[in-house]
């Protein structure tokens, strides 16, 4: 289960699906799932699995993209080996927000 976090100008850019323009922090959490003990068969969020962070600045012209892993373990691909920071760099940047009215 994860959930992706972002500040309003992340907000903005995920729902219009432009690019950042600096000044979007992007977190997503990962939490491990379990049995719920009032609800067979249901699941719910266990410990936390991994909490990863994208900060887009802006230097000037240039845009800079920062990955961080803060804490767990990195994600990993198909042969077991972990993502590039690119990697995740684009696929978090390019999940789309679920909107509530």
């Amino acid at each position: 289960m994860s959930i992706l976090f972002g500040n309003e100008p992340a907000a903005k850019a995920s729902i219009t699906g432009t690019e950042g323009k600096g000044g979007e922090i992007y977190t997503l959490v990962t939490w491990n799932q379990e049995g719920n003990k009032f609800w067979y068969p249901g699941l719910i969020n266990g410990s936390v699995k991994s909490i990863e962070i994208v900060a887009i600045g802006n230097s000037g012209d240039k845009i800079d993209f920062n990955y961080r892993l803060k804490e767990g373990e990195a994600p990993l691909n198909k042969t077991n080996s972990p993502f590039t920071s690119q990697e995740r760099i684009d696929y978090i940047t390019k999940l789309k927000p679920s909107v509530y009215p």
